[in-house]
């Protein structure tokens, strides 16, 4: 016998049309090299598949398949090649990799193996970092929900035909327990079955998803990059800074940034509205199935419900894209304009299409640009701002109906400084609720124009009229973008997993494929293992902050949205305690109060968002000091969120401390004045 090919995995029962005419004997035998379930092939949707390890695995039964005397050496290993890589050119040949790479199929040769002169097989890198039977089993369960399940080339029918073959390497006991106990299931049998029932619930979910992705990454491109990249082909600018860009062709670079914005929020309050109406549907449905207890239906029902929310919550992060530049990224602009409201925005419950209307009339003017306020996540007042040519921006309010019309000419009277309270009223008279109605609409006007007061000052009141004074650093903020880059480049390297810790406290890890499901546990362990209390966010949560919106993490587009559509999973980790310990670097105290402590600051201090953990807030004072500060909520959020140093939040502190001493010192003033 000249030639054979050795099959330890898939090619024992499916060899390819193009190998199995010229197969004239099968040799049962057991393979010279262990074997693992090292790899997870991209043809099968990530199932894991059997290669041959240096580490780990078993030496493992096999067959050798021999060939007739027709083939020869180099046909042999080109038939086989082209049968590991799914070609059916013939006229691809085998050629001997000078330097394989970690997707490159190698051809080895045995020879003399079980009385055949040259064996054929394949070899190629594990890319699986870690061949755990959770991981492998989350592979193989993922792979048959996926099409692989459909042409059946997924992980669970893969692992069972080689433990039919009589197969098992070192981990294929524990992978196939894993399988079982992850579907609740008694065999890999009835996984199948089970698994191929849940299919179409999960391809039906990808195509809908895969065609949410497009438009998304469309109105991505609109909102963060059209204006950019159209003043350059307009203009021709050479330059690399695009500040020295946009001061230089302002009005350009205005129109070009407005009119995406344009284009982007009128295809986003279409989908939304579309997205409404699905949700209303599903809403009907889902009390029928209710009603009639039909449990699988109300499952995938709130399935498609749970999907139209992170759509809506996706879409308004775009539309916060579009005001977060509006604001040039100012976080304590977007606090403002936030009332607090909570639930969910309902457009047709709005006067959505009066704000429409008035938008398209303002964005006619090709350097002015309104923005539909109800489309944000976070903007709670006015219906409409309005970025005019100069730059100035007006908070618009539209009422609709003759007493709403009404109204708002009342309370534009009554902020002419020209007309007394007195005459107004005499000259309307408004029923209880329509006073409710124009005390509301002060209340919001008030807010705009703190906000426009702030704006412009850095100084002004807040929502419960505290006093607010910005305080800008004479540094730049220090942030960890060059670790969340490196993150980054790990994940290119690794394929599963990235991780670093920042300043000792803060630790940042990404994970991709399966691995994105054991993640936080594996922080969380970590932190158990330090003795640390801890706070863990799934940076995806950011969708429903007031922070920075997601399309603006500074990484690769692709990354982007590997996180956004779930299959890349960022998790921060920040460790309190070790937290603590950067404020004496800068001559400041930091500790945890006391239950009874917390309890009673929040009851003094109500509507402002303190830090707490299991009951506790944090305080921060310097030494031998009086004036204490309380850790607010925001300082987490800028941390996990904005992305800056954690050392660098602690320093601030010296900061806020001198605001607070002024102000008590020019108050004391006053009081003795």
């Amino acid at each position: 016998m000249n030639l054979g090919i050795l099959a330890y995995g898939s090619l024992i029962d499916d060899p390819g049309n193009e190998l199995k005419k010229m197969i004239v004997d099968r040799i049962p035998c057991v393979t010279p090299f262990n074997v693992e379930f090292g790899r997870i092939s991209s043809t099968r949707d990530n199932a894991p598949t059997l290669i041959p390890v240096e580490k780990g695995g078993a030496a493992v039964n096999a067959v050798i398949l021999v060939l007739n005397n027709d083939v020869n050496i180099d046909l042999a290993k080109s038939m086989l090649w082209r049968r590991e890589i799914r070609s059916t050119d013939l006229a691809r040949k085998y050629k001997e990799p000078k330097k394989p790479g970690p997707n490159t199929v190698v051809v080895k040769v045995l020879i003399e193996f079980h009385g055949v002169r040259e064996v054929v097989y394949t070899s190629i890198a594990s890319n699986i970092g870690n061949v755990h039977p959770n991981i492998l089993a989350g592979h193989a369960v993922e792979s048959i929900l996926a099409e692989a399940g459909e042409d059946k080339k997924d992980g669970i029918r893969y692992l069972l035909k080689a433990k039919n073959n009589g197969i098992v390497t070192g981990v294929s006991a524990e992978y196939e327990a894993e399988i079982l106990r992850q579907t609740n299931t008694r065999s890999l049998e009835e996984a199948i079955e089970q698994l191929d029932q849940l299919r179409p619930i999960h391809l039906e979910r990808k195509l809908d998803l895969d065609e949410f992705e497009l438009q998304v990454a469309e109105l991505a491109e609109l909102i963060c990059n059209y204006g950019l990249k159209t003043t350059i082909q307009k203009t021709e600018f050479t330059g690399d800074d695009p500040r020295e860009l946009a001061i230089k062709h302002r009005k350009v670079f205005m129109q070009c940034c407005h009119n995406g914005f344009k284009t982007a929020q009128s295809k986003i309050v279409a989908l939304m509205l579309d997205l409404e109406d699905h949700q209303e549907q599903l809403e009907k449905e889902l009390k029928s199935a209710n009603v009639n207890k039909q449990r699988e239906l109300v499952f995938r029902l709130r399935l498609k419900i749970k999907r139209v929310d992170f759509k809506e919550a996706v879409l308004r992060n775009l539309i916060d894209c579009i005001a977060w530049q509006l604001f040039k990224g100012q976080l304590y602009i977007n606090r403002r304009l936030y009332q607090g409201v909570k639930g969910k925005k309902k457009l047709k419950n709005s006067n959505i299409e009066s704000a429409i209307n008035a938008a398209a009339k303002i964005n006619s003017d090709p350097y002015d640009f309104a923005l539909i306020t109800d489309l944000s996540a976070f903007i709670q007042t006015a219906d409409l701002i309005h970025i005019k040519e100069s730059g100035e921006m007006l908070f618009v309010e539209l009422k609709q109906g003759e007493k709403s019309r009404q109204i708002l000419e009342v309370m534009n009277k009554l902020l002419d400084l020209n007309n007394s309270p007195e005459d107004v009223f005499k000259e309307v008279a408004l029923d209880k609720h329509s006073l409710a109605q124009l005390d509301r609409n002060l209340a919001q006007y008030k807010q705009a124009a703190g906000v426009m007061e702030i704006l412009s000052t850095d100084k002004g009141k807040d929502k419960q009229g505290r006093t607010v004074n910005i305080i800008s650093p004479n540094e730049g903020t220090p942030r960890f973008t060059d670790q969340i880059n490196g993150l980054e480049k790990q994940l290119e390297k690794r394929n599963f997993w990235a991780y670093d810790v920042v300043d000792d406290c803060l630790h940042l890890a990404m994970y991709k494929g399966i691995m994105r499901n054991g993640g936080p546990k594996m922080l969380e362990e970590l932190a158990k293992k330090h003795n640390q209390q801890y706070i863990v966010c799934d940076y995806l949560s950011v969708l429903t902050s007031l922070h920075q919106p997601l399309f603006f993490l500074p990484v690769d587009k692709t990354l982007i949205f590997d996180i956004l559509f779930g299959r890349v999973s960022f998790y921060m980790m920040l460790e309190i305690d070790k937290y603590l310990e950067l404020f004496p670097e800068q001559g400041l105290k930091a500790e945890w109060m006391t239950t009874k402590e917390t309890m009673k600051l929040n009851q003094a201090h109500k509507g402002s968002e303190m830090f707490t953990h299991k009951g506790r807030g944090l305080k921060v004072s310097r030494e031998g000091a009086e004036t204490v500060l309380t850790v607010g909520l925001g300082l987490v959020g800028k941390i996990f969120y904005e992305h800056i140093l954690p050392a660098y939040t602690a320093y601030t502190f010296n900061y806020h401390l001198d605001n607070k001493l002024a102000h008590q010192a020019t108050k004391s003033s006053d009081n003795g004045n």
